[in-house]
Protein backbone atom coordinates (compact mmCIF):
# COMPACT_ATOMS: atom_id res chain seq x y z
CA UNK A 1 0.00 0.00 0.00
CA UNK A 2 2.48 2.71 1.00
CA UNK A 3 4.15 1.74 -3.01
CA UNK A 4 0.70 3.55 -4.40
CA UNK A 5 0.62 6.35 -1.85
CA UNK A 6 0.15 9.56 -3.67
CA UNK A 7 2.23 12.71 -3.18
CA UNK A 8 -0.58 14.22 -0.50
CA UNK A 9 -0.29 10.60 1.60
CA UNK A 10 3.43 11.04 1.71
CA UNK A 11 3.52 14.61 2.23
CA UNK A 12 0.96 15.96 3.45
CA UNK A 13 2.03 19.29 5.02
CA UNK A 14 3.89 20.23 2.27
CA UNK A 15 0.83 19.84 -0.14
CA UNK A 16 -1.39 21.72 1.73
CA UNK A 17 1.04 24.41 2.15
CA UNK A 18 1.46 24.61 -1.37
CA UNK A 19 -2.26 24.36 -2.23
CA UNK A 20 -3.00 27.29 0.13
CA UNK A 21 0.19 29.28 -1.11
CA UNK A 22 -1.81 29.21 -4.80
CA UNK A 23 -5.20 29.96 -3.38
CA UNK A 24 -3.50 32.84 -1.32
CA UNK A 25 -1.12 33.94 -4.68
CA UNK A 26 -4.60 33.94 -6.52
CA UNK A 27 -7.20 35.25 -4.17
CA UNK A 28 -4.52 38.37 -3.80
CA UNK A 29 -4.24 38.82 -7.43
CA UNK A 30 -8.22 38.70 -7.86
CA UNK A 31 -8.48 41.21 -4.91
CA UNK A 32 -6.50 43.30 -6.36
CA UNK A 33 -7.74 43.05 -10.23
CA UNK A 34 -10.99 43.94 -8.49
CA UNK A 35 -9.73 46.92 -6.40
CA UNK A 36 -7.88 48.40 -9.32
CA UNK A 37 -10.83 48.58 -11.35
CA UNK A 38 -12.51 50.81 -8.95
CA UNK A 39 -9.50 53.03 -8.61
CA UNK A 40 -9.93 56.66 -10.09
CA UNK A 41 -7.00 57.34 -13.22
CA UNK A 42 -4.01 58.17 -11.58
CA UNK A 43 -3.15 61.70 -12.59
CA UNK A 44 -0.38 62.67 -14.82
CA UNK A 45 2.69 63.80 -13.66
CA UNK A 46 4.01 66.98 -14.77
CA UNK A 47 7.70 68.72 -13.80
CA UNK A 48 9.74 70.84 -15.49
CA UNK A 49 13.09 69.40 -17.09
CA UNK A 50 16.21 70.11 -15.79
CA UNK A 51 18.74 69.41 -18.43
CA UNK A 52 21.96 68.30 -16.08
CA UNK A 53 24.00 65.26 -15.90
CA UNK A 54 23.09 62.92 -13.20
CA UNK A 55 24.25 63.94 -9.68
CA UNK A 56 27.48 61.90 -9.19
CA UNK A 57 27.31 60.40 -12.27
CA UNK A 58 30.81 59.13 -12.52
CA UNK A 59 32.52 57.42 -15.95
CA UNK A 60 34.83 57.25 -18.21
CA UNK A 61 33.64 57.70 -21.86
CA UNK A 62 35.37 56.48 -25.39
CA UNK A 63 36.18 58.92 -27.81
CA UNK A 64 34.02 59.18 -30.98
CA UNK A 65 34.70 56.88 -33.80
CA UNK A 66 34.47 59.81 -36.34
CA UNK A 67 36.37 63.28 -35.97
CA UNK A 68 39.48 64.92 -36.18
CA UNK A 69 42.75 65.55 -34.36
CA UNK A 70 40.50 63.54 -31.15
CA UNK A 71 42.90 61.28 -29.06
CA UNK A 72 41.33 57.53 -29.45
CA UNK A 73 41.44 56.94 -25.37
CA UNK A 74 38.73 57.16 -23.18
CA UNK A 75 37.86 60.31 -21.37
CA UNK A 76 36.72 60.56 -17.43
CA UNK A 77 33.35 62.17 -17.12
CA UNK A 78 32.33 63.10 -13.75
CA UNK A 79 29.57 64.94 -12.34
CA UNK A 80 29.64 66.80 -8.47
CA UNK A 81 26.43 66.32 -5.92
CA UNK A 82 25.09 69.07 -7.99
CA UNK A 83 24.89 68.37 -11.23
CA UNK A 84 28.03 70.26 -12.45
CA UNK A 85 31.08 68.89 -14.22
CA UNK A 86 34.01 68.00 -12.17
CA UNK A 87 36.26 70.20 -11.41
CA UNK A 88 33.65 72.76 -9.81
CA UNK A 89 33.70 73.74 -5.93
CA UNK A 90 37.43 74.21 -5.44
CA UNK A 91 37.27 76.54 -2.86
CA UNK A 92 34.44 76.75 0.26
CA UNK A 93 34.98 80.37 0.29
CA UNK A 94 36.00 81.93 -3.11
CA UNK A 95 36.50 85.64 -4.11
CA UNK A 96 34.60 84.86 -7.82
CA UNK A 97 31.97 82.68 -8.82
CA UNK A 98 30.92 81.86 -12.70
CA UNK A 99 28.70 79.93 -13.95
CA UNK A 100 28.37 78.44 -17.80
CA UNK A 101 25.59 77.80 -19.16
CA UNK A 102 25.44 75.88 -22.30
CA UNK A 103 24.73 72.95 -24.90
CA UNK A 104 27.57 70.47 -25.66
CA UNK A 105 29.31 72.75 -27.09
CA UNK A 106 30.33 74.12 -23.48
CA UNK A 107 29.92 71.01 -21.56
CA UNK A 108 33.66 69.59 -24.09
CA UNK A 109 32.27 66.03 -23.19
CA UNK A 110 35.81 64.56 -24.94
CA UNK A 111 38.35 67.19 -23.47
CA UNK A 112 40.43 66.13 -20.36
CA UNK A 113 38.69 67.34 -17.28
CA UNK A 114 41.06 69.97 -15.72
CA UNK A 115 41.60 71.17 -19.90
CA UNK A 116 37.49 72.11 -20.65
CA UNK A 117 37.49 75.11 -20.91
CA UNK A 118 34.49 76.20 -18.61
CA UNK A 119 37.20 74.92 -15.36
CA UNK A 120 40.38 76.05 -17.23
CA UNK A 121 39.40 79.75 -17.88
CA UNK A 122 38.47 80.11 -14.29
CA UNK A 123 42.14 78.50 -13.30
CA UNK A 124 43.51 81.28 -15.33
CA UNK A 125 41.53 84.31 -14.15
CA UNK A 126 42.79 83.02 -10.55
CA UNK A 127 45.94 83.15 -11.60
CA UNK A 128 46.07 86.31 -13.09
CA UNK A 129 44.10 87.93 -9.92
CA UNK A 130 45.69 85.82 -7.68
CA UNK A 131 41.95 85.26 -6.24
CA UNK A 132 40.41 81.84 -5.47
CA UNK A 133 37.68 81.20 -8.34
CA UNK A 134 35.17 78.68 -8.98
CA UNK A 135 33.98 77.78 -12.14
CA UNK A 136 31.24 75.85 -12.44
CA UNK A 137 30.42 74.25 -16.13
CA UNK A 138 26.53 73.26 -16.47
CA UNK A 139 26.98 72.40 -20.11
CA UNK A 140 25.07 69.37 -21.09
CA UNK A 141 24.66 68.21 -24.48
CA UNK A 142 20.94 68.22 -26.35
CA UNK A 143 19.79 71.55 -24.42
CA UNK A 144 18.94 74.83 -25.45
CA UNK A 145 18.77 78.60 -24.00
CA UNK A 146 15.14 77.52 -22.82
CA UNK A 147 16.72 75.10 -20.81
CA UNK A 148 19.85 77.12 -19.31
CA UNK A 149 17.35 79.64 -18.27
CA UNK A 150 15.24 76.97 -15.89
CA UNK A 151 18.73 75.64 -14.96
CA UNK A 152 19.44 79.33 -13.90
CA UNK A 153 16.51 80.00 -12.12
CA UNK A 154 16.62 76.78 -10.12
CA UNK A 155 20.08 75.13 -9.56
CA UNK A 156 22.70 78.11 -10.67
CA UNK A 157 21.99 80.97 -8.55
CA UNK A 158 22.26 78.79 -5.57
CA UNK A 159 25.81 79.02 -5.84
CA UNK A 160 25.35 82.45 -6.00
CA UNK A 161 27.51 83.42 -9.08
CA UNK A 162 28.77 87.19 -9.61
CA UNK A 163 29.09 85.94 -13.37
CA UNK A 164 27.46 83.95 -15.78
CA UNK A 165 28.65 83.24 -18.96
CA UNK A 166 25.73 81.84 -21.73
CA UNK A 167 27.04 80.40 -25.38
CA UNK A 168 23.79 78.78 -27.27
CA UNK A 169 22.66 78.56 -30.75
CA UNK A 170 22.72 75.29 -32.79
CA UNK A 171 19.99 73.58 -30.38
CA UNK A 172 17.72 76.62 -30.30
CA UNK A 173 18.43 77.07 -34.08
CA UNK A 174 17.32 72.97 -34.60
CA UNK A 175 13.78 72.83 -31.89
CA UNK A 176 13.01 76.33 -33.60
CA UNK A 177 13.43 75.30 -37.40
CA UNK A 178 12.14 71.58 -36.84
CA UNK A 179 9.78 71.98 -33.89
CA UNK A 180 8.82 75.35 -34.48
CA UNK A 181 8.42 76.30 -30.52
CA UNK A 182 10.95 75.76 -27.08
CA UNK A 183 7.36 74.07 -25.78
CA UNK A 184 7.58 70.55 -27.89
CA UNK A 185 6.92 67.29 -26.67
CA UNK A 186 9.93 65.68 -27.90
CA UNK A 187 11.61 63.00 -25.71
CA UNK A 188 14.84 64.43 -24.10
CA UNK A 189 14.59 68.36 -25.48
CA UNK A 190 10.67 69.53 -24.18
CA UNK A 191 10.38 72.01 -21.59
CA UNK A 192 7.95 69.90 -19.46
CA UNK A 193 8.45 66.11 -18.83
CA UNK A 194 4.82 64.50 -18.39
CA UNK A 195 5.06 61.10 -16.41
CA UNK A 196 1.76 59.36 -17.18
CA UNK A 197 1.43 56.48 -15.19
CA UNK A 198 -1.55 54.79 -17.32
CA UNK A 199 0.86 53.83 -19.63
CA UNK A 200 3.55 51.24 -20.16
CA UNK A 201 3.15 49.73 -16.33
CA UNK A 202 4.29 46.24 -17.33
CA UNK A 203 7.69 48.04 -18.92
CA UNK A 204 7.75 50.74 -16.23
CA UNK A 205 8.43 47.82 -13.69
CA UNK A 206 10.44 45.67 -15.68
CA UNK A 207 12.98 48.91 -16.26
CA UNK A 208 13.14 49.29 -12.29
CA UNK A 209 13.34 45.69 -11.43
CA UNK A 210 16.14 45.49 -14.19
CA UNK A 211 18.57 48.42 -12.70
CA UNK A 212 17.82 47.21 -9.44
CA UNK A 213 19.07 43.41 -10.24
CA UNK A 214 21.49 43.47 -13.44
CA UNK A 215 22.45 47.54 -13.32
CA UNK A 216 25.98 46.89 -15.34
CA UNK A 217 23.66 44.95 -17.95
CA UNK A 218 21.07 47.86 -17.85
CA UNK A 219 23.54 50.19 -18.90
CA UNK A 220 25.42 48.31 -21.68
CA UNK A 221 22.25 47.85 -23.52
CA UNK A 222 21.30 51.42 -23.09
CA UNK A 223 18.50 50.80 -20.20
CA UNK A 224 18.40 53.92 -17.78
CA UNK A 225 21.79 55.38 -19.89
CA UNK A 226 23.33 58.87 -18.85
CA UNK A 227 23.68 59.82 -22.55
CA UNK A 228 20.36 59.77 -24.33
CA UNK A 229 21.10 59.14 -28.36
CA UNK A 230 18.24 61.28 -28.40
CA UNK A 231 19.95 64.33 -26.94
CA UNK A 232 22.49 64.09 -30.15
CA UNK A 233 22.41 67.98 -31.95
CA UNK A 234 21.16 66.07 -35.24
CA UNK A 235 18.20 63.50 -33.90
CA UNK A 236 15.45 64.77 -35.45
CA UNK A 237 12.89 63.19 -37.49
CA UNK A 238 12.13 65.15 -41.01
CA UNK A 239 9.59 68.33 -39.92
CA UNK A 240 6.12 68.72 -41.63
CA UNK A 241 7.30 72.14 -42.51
CA UNK A 242 10.24 74.35 -41.66
CA UNK A 243 9.80 77.52 -39.63
CA UNK A 244 10.79 80.64 -41.23
CA UNK A 245 13.95 82.89 -40.90
CA UNK A 246 12.49 86.10 -39.17
CA UNK A 247 10.53 83.48 -36.38
CA UNK A 248 13.87 81.44 -35.24
CA UNK A 249 15.67 84.85 -35.22
CA UNK A 250 12.66 86.73 -33.08
CA UNK A 251 12.18 83.77 -30.32
CA UNK A 252 15.92 83.28 -29.98
CA UNK A 253 16.45 87.19 -29.64
CA UNK A 254 13.70 87.16 -26.70
CA UNK A 255 15.61 84.06 -25.00
CA UNK A 256 18.82 85.52 -25.08
CA UNK A 257 17.57 88.52 -23.97
CA UNK A 258 15.24 87.18 -20.98
CA UNK A 259 18.83 85.96 -19.98
CA UNK A 260 20.13 88.92 -19.69
CA UNK A 261 17.47 90.39 -18.01
CA UNK A 262 17.30 87.57 -15.52
CA UNK A 263 20.84 88.64 -15.00
CA UNK A 264 20.37 91.68 -14.14
CA UNK A 265 17.57 91.37 -11.86
CA UNK A 266 20.18 89.76 -9.46
CA UNK A 267 23.54 91.56 -9.46
CA UNK A 268 24.96 89.35 -11.78
CA UNK A 269 27.29 90.36 -14.82
CA UNK A 270 25.93 88.20 -18.13
CA UNK A 271 28.31 87.10 -20.77
CA UNK A 272 27.24 86.26 -23.74
CA UNK A 273 29.26 83.75 -25.96
CA UNK A 274 28.96 83.05 -30.07
CA UNK A 275 30.23 79.70 -30.73
CA UNK A 276 32.83 78.95 -32.76
CA UNK A 277 32.30 76.20 -35.65
CA UNK A 278 33.09 74.58 -38.18
CA UNK A 279 29.87 74.84 -39.97
CA UNK A 280 31.05 75.84 -43.60
CA UNK A 281 29.11 74.85 -46.70
CA UNK A 282 32.15 74.91 -48.96
CA UNK A 283 34.44 73.26 -45.81
CA UNK A 284 36.97 69.85 -45.47
CA UNK A 285 35.19 66.47 -46.04
CA UNK A 286 34.78 66.17 -42.71
CA UNK A 287 32.66 69.12 -42.13
CA UNK A 288 30.70 69.02 -45.96
CA UNK A 289 29.77 65.43 -44.90
CA UNK A 290 28.52 66.01 -41.40
CA UNK A 291 26.79 69.29 -42.47
CA UNK A 292 24.73 66.84 -45.19
CA UNK A 293 23.90 64.31 -42.59
CA UNK A 294 22.46 67.11 -40.83
CA UNK A 295 20.08 69.12 -42.84
CA UNK A 296 19.66 66.56 -45.65
CA UNK A 297 17.11 64.67 -44.00
CA UNK A 298 15.35 67.93 -43.16
CA UNK A 299 14.56 68.90 -46.86
CA UNK A 300 17.34 72.50 -46.14
CA UNK A 301 20.01 73.63 -47.88
CA UNK A 302 23.07 73.54 -46.09
CA UNK A 303 23.98 76.97 -47.34
CA UNK A 304 20.61 78.20 -45.73
CA UNK A 305 21.36 76.13 -42.96
CA UNK A 306 24.74 77.86 -42.04
CA UNK A 307 23.17 81.23 -42.92
CA UNK A 308 20.45 80.56 -40.18
CA UNK A 309 23.33 80.02 -37.59
CA UNK A 310 25.31 83.12 -39.11
CA UNK A 311 22.10 85.29 -38.24
CA UNK A 312 21.44 83.69 -34.66
CA UNK A 313 25.17 84.56 -34.12
CA UNK A 314 24.21 87.99 -35.46
CA UNK A 315 21.38 88.05 -32.58
CA UNK A 316 23.77 87.11 -29.72
CA UNK A 317 25.89 90.21 -30.80
CA UNK A 318 22.76 92.31 -30.82
CA UNK A 319 21.73 91.73 -27.24
CA UNK A 320 24.92 91.87 -25.83
CA UNK A 321 25.08 95.67 -27.86
CA UNK A 322 21.94 96.69 -26.96
CA UNK A 323 21.22 95.33 -23.35
CA UNK A 324 24.84 95.82 -22.08
CA UNK A 325 25.98 92.47 -21.68
CA UNK A 326 29.58 91.44 -21.95
CA UNK A 327 30.70 89.75 -25.25
CA UNK A 328 33.23 87.10 -26.13
CA UNK A 329 33.15 86.37 -29.62
CA UNK A 330 34.18 83.70 -30.68
CA UNK A 331 32.94 82.88 -33.60
CA UNK A 332 35.44 86.09 -34.88
CA UNK A 333 37.76 85.10 -32.73
CA UNK A 334 38.44 81.33 -32.34
CA UNK A 335 40.43 79.48 -35.51
CA UNK A 336 37.66 76.87 -37.40
CA UNK A 337 39.86 74.42 -38.12
CA UNK A 338 40.30 70.65 -37.43
CA UNK A 339 43.21 71.47 -35.47
CA UNK A 340 40.61 73.08 -32.40
CA UNK A 341 37.68 71.16 -33.40
CA UNK A 342 37.19 67.32 -33.96
CA UNK A 343 33.74 68.18 -36.09
CA UNK A 344 31.50 71.22 -36.64
CA UNK A 345 30.80 72.46 -33.56
CA UNK A 346 33.06 70.43 -30.84
CA UNK A 347 36.49 71.58 -29.26
CA UNK A 348 38.92 69.16 -28.46
CA UNK A 349 41.58 69.64 -26.15
CA UNK A 350 43.64 72.08 -27.91
CA UNK A 351 40.62 74.09 -29.06
CA UNK A 352 39.27 74.15 -25.62
CA UNK A 353 42.54 75.75 -24.11
CA UNK A 354 42.68 77.86 -26.76
CA UNK A 355 39.26 79.18 -25.97
CA UNK A 356 39.73 78.71 -21.87
CA UNK A 357 42.99 81.51 -22.62
CA UNK A 358 40.25 83.97 -25.04
CA UNK A 359 37.65 83.75 -22.09
CA UNK A 360 39.61 84.35 -19.42
CA UNK A 361 41.35 87.80 -21.01
CA UNK A 362 38.06 89.22 -21.68
CA UNK A 363 37.22 88.87 -18.38
CA UNK A 364 39.93 90.37 -16.60
CA UNK A 365 39.73 93.05 -19.28
CA UNK A 366 36.32 93.70 -17.63
CA UNK A 367 35.95 96.95 -15.49
CA UNK A 368 32.84 94.87 -13.64
CA UNK A 369 35.06 91.52 -12.67
CA UNK A 370 37.28 94.08 -11.76
CA UNK A 371 35.84 95.44 -9.66
CA UNK A 372 34.22 92.34 -8.19
CA UNK A 373 37.79 91.16 -7.69
CA UNK A 374 38.64 94.42 -5.98
CA UNK A 375 41.99 94.92 -8.45
CA UNK A 376 43.45 97.34 -10.75
CA UNK A 377 42.61 97.69 -14.32
CA UNK A 378 46.75 97.22 -15.34
CA UNK A 379 47.08 93.50 -16.52
CA UNK A 380 49.55 91.02 -14.93
CA UNK A 381 50.86 89.09 -18.17
CA UNK A 382 49.13 87.68 -21.35
CA UNK A 383 47.10 84.88 -20.82
CA UNK A 384 48.04 81.46 -21.98
CA UNK A 385 46.46 78.38 -23.49
CA UNK A 386 47.93 76.15 -20.70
Amino acid sequence: MAENSNRFERNPRKTLLAVFAVFLLLSVGLTEYVLEKKLPEPPLQRSLRLKEHYPNFSSTLPGPSAGDILEEKDYPFRVDNDGYLVPSKVYEEPDLSIVFLGESSTECRFVEETSRFAYRAGVLLGEHFNKKINSYNAGAGGGNAMHSLNLLLNKALAVRPQVVVFMHNLNDLNVLLLAGSYWNDHPTKSLIVTDDRREHKFRRWLATVGETVFPGLCYKLGIGAAFDADDEEFSWKPPARLSAPDFVAAEFECTVATFVNLCKARAILPVLMTPCTRLDAGGDEITRKNLERLVKPWGLEAAVYVELFRRCNDVIRKVAAERGALLIDLDALAPKDKTHLYDLVHLNTKGSELVASLVAEHLARSLAVQNLLREESHSNGAFTSK
